[in-house]
């Protein structure tokens, strides 16, 4: 799993694999910095599949940074649907975690972290409302969906992320450059992807000056409050 959104932060960070080696970078938003202005806490981490990610949200005790990357156990998964568009988001505990040996499915993450299934439902659901957007829905009336399920979602975008990674670069809608997978045609050797600036290891320029709204409406803590019929509202 590689972590693109680290627990507790606000930027709003991606994957970008149309760029050679898909770094992680913040998305912009009509030219600033995109934050999430969280109405409760921020979804944790992300893992590669496919062309685009296969969401993961890690619910162990660690805090992660961007960039880590993580092996993770399988617990269940979600289908919540943003702005109309089905995100698979996997529910996932590294194995590294002191939770890790108490927690290998659903029934496991009730009993052992009461609550948080059901809070982490509810921020996909209303995360967009203080960007003027509205509720999120779930396939499912909102089920978690077990072990089973989930790996079986998980090995049909491996499949399709090998296909990808494998096809023809002109039939392929990202950057296929990578130094690690031998079948794939974007395959280049270590000395001459160290001389992309996506691939090595540097200093990063100073953030623009647009970054400052930070300080701002995404560093803010938002409340919802509910109706008689259940609707949420800011």
């Amino acid at each position: 799993m590689i972590v693109v959104a680290p627990r507790w932060t606000s930027a709003q960070m991606e994957l970008t694999p149309k760029e050679a080696f898909a770094p992680i970078r913040q998305a912009m938003r009509r030219r600033r910095l995109a934050y999430v202005r969280s109405p409760r806490v921020h979804l944790e981490l992300r893992v590669a599949a496919a062309g685009a990610p296969l969401h993961a949200c890690e619910i162990g005790e660690r805090v992660a940074q961007t960039g880590d990357v993580r092996s993770v156990r399988v617990l269940g998964i979600l289908a919540p649907r943003d702005e109309d568009v089905l995100c698979w988001t996997l529910l996932v505990i590294d194995t590294t975690d002191p939770l890790a040996e108490r927690l290998h499915n659903i029934a496991d993450v009730d009993r052992e972290c009461p609550g948080l299934i059901t809070a982490t439902k509810e921020w996909l659901r209303l995360y967009k409302l203080p960007d003027g957007k509205g509720e999120n829905t779930f396939e499912f009336d909102g089920e978690v969906k077990g072990t089973n399920f989930a790996m079986e979602i998980v090995r049909t975008a491996h499949e399709a992320w090998q296909n990808l990674v494998t096809a023809n670069p002109r039939d392929a809608f990202v950057d296929l450059s990578n130094v690690t997978i031998r079948n794939s045609p974007g395959i280049i050797q270590s000395e001459a992807a160290d001389l992309d600036r996506n691939f090595a290891v540097g200093i990063r320029p100073p953030a623009p000056e647009s970054s400052s709204v930070f300080c701002g409406s995404a560093a803010k803590w938002w409340f919802t409050y509910r109706d008689r019929t259940g609707l949420a509202s800011l």
